[in-house]
């Protein structure tokens, strides 16, 4: 007997594999820690893809609890450079760094779709000490960050920019799909089956 999960998890699994086919494979796949590797490799797929087709669409499929700010500001930054339209497809989870290239992704370069089972969490900027997470040791880098983050929301949603701010706090905030629909920080939501 499957569980909901598993059942929900093979269900996205089928739609993203039928909208890869529509799309000639026309996808990146962002799964797991954003990290240098990671991050290279995305953008290379990116690179490949546009200069294949420079007018084709692009899907990102994303499922990543985060990883590193650097790595995932290179990322969003390739994503904004190419002329292509991509679309964003949250299938899993977004979390952390990965939600920042979620909800921060321009509405002109393409959709932020999500399915009803994922989650988007996002907190303060954090980076790694060994194998322990702590936040910026400088009051003044955290507060810079955050309002680096905010200021991408912002533009992204139009969202108020306290608002925005608030949504990059020192604790972990998961963002209903609700609140994510009204805010604007998600343009398509694919139900359950």
């Amino acid at each position: 007997m499957r569980t909901k999960t598993a059942a929900i998890t093979l269900s996205c699994a089928m739609l993203f594999s039928a909208a890869a086919s529509a799309q000639d494979n026309r996808v990146v796949r962002l799964v797991g820690e954003i990290n240098n590797a990671s991050a290279n490799r995305v953008i290379a797929e990116l690179e490949s893809l546009s200069a294949k087709d420079k007018d084709a669409p692009i899907t990102v499929w994303l499922n990543s609890s985060g990883g590193y700010l650097y790595e995932g500001f290179r990322i969003r930054e390739k994503i904004t450079a190419i002329p292509n339209k991509v679309d964003i497809v949250c299938g899993g989870q977004a979390s952390s760094m990965a939600a920042v290239l979620f909800i921060t992704h321009q509405k002109t370069k393409g959709e932020r779709i999500v399915f009803q089972a994922c989650d988007i969490m996002t907190h303060a900027p954090y980076r790694k000490e060994g194998n322990k997470l702590v936040t910026f040791t400088s009051a003044r880098d955290l507060a810079e960050s955050r309002h680096r983050f905010a200021m991408m929301l912002h533009a992204a949603a139009n969202i108020p920019y306290g608002a925005a701010l608030a949504y990059f706090g020192l604790n972990d905030r998961k963002i209903g799909l609700e609140e994510a629909q009204r805010w604007g920080l998600i343009d398509r939501l694919i139900p359950a089956p």
